[in-house]
């Protein structure tokens, strides 16, 4: 009974809804997540292959990094956002992570614009963009395909208490539907015939279903695709 009533008490309840309609729970958190603070302006970095330039230091007060193998990191591990409520938040993956100071590390052998956030990776980061490990810390937040496109207001706090302001954060965000949007084509080729035709291909990318070594095309995983093609002649 002390170990379950413990345990309850370092939950985290994360409740959507409004004061006028009140809150209702949507899921509970069990571990602190590792945060930190970047330390110096993160470039923008390459996408598809390992961003061997890029070495990014992070003040983290509680917590450690690790390194992993490069068949770990392809495999999904060492999980991390870095960005700013602004601005957005990369999600990246890494393979290195060194003790360089107290409560300081460094990062490097960088997988950038993961999970969909190519755009936020050519964009790059100021100094003082946070930095989030995800692991099991930090569950993908449960929200409905209905509430794409709206406002909620979230709060958060210990499960085992009443709401209390001062140990209760409030946040309204808005629900954007990110991980759902079709991953932009790459590898983009052009060719002009001699009657002055262009014929433009690429190859799709697919948020579902692509990681098969032998598919001589990965498979379409929306109901449809379409593609917006900008051209401008010099």
């Amino acid at each position: 009974n002390d170990l379950s009533e413990h345990a309850v008490a370092d939950l985290l309840g994360i409740s959507v809804g409004s004061a006028e309609s009140g809150y209702q729970l949507r899921q509970s958190v069990a571990h602190r997540a590792v945060l930190g603070t970047i330390a110096a302006a993160v470039p923008p970095g390459p996408l598809a292959r390992f961003d061997e330039a890029t070495v990014v230091e992070i003040a983290i007060p509680v917590g450690s990094l690790a390194s992993l193998p490069d068949e770990a990191v392809l495999n999904g591990g060492n999980l991390a956002a870095i960005g700013t409520e602004a601005g957005g938040f990369e999600v990246i993956q890494y393979r290195h992570a060194e003790l360089v100071g107290t409560g300081l590390w460094r990062i490097s052998g960088l997988l950038r614009g993961q999970g969909g956030t190519s755009d936020l990776a050519a964009a790059g980061h100021p100094a003082g963009a946070r930095f989030i490990r995800l692991d099991g810390a930090v569950p993908v937040f449960e929200l409905q395909t209905s509430e794409i496109g709206l406002t909620r207001a979230l709060r958060a706090g210990p499960l085992s208490s009443a709401y209390d302001p001062t140990t209760f954060a409030e946040r309204d965000f808005a629900v954007a539907g990110i991980a759902r949007r079709c991953l932009a084509p790459v590898h983009l080729t052009g060719r002009r015939d001699a009657s002055g035709n262009v014929t433009l291909r690429w190859i799709r990318q697919t948020r579902i279903g692509g990681d098969g070594w032998d598919q001589v095309e990965v498979p379409l995983a929306e109901a449809r695709q379409l593609a917006a093609v900008a051209a401008c002649e010099r």
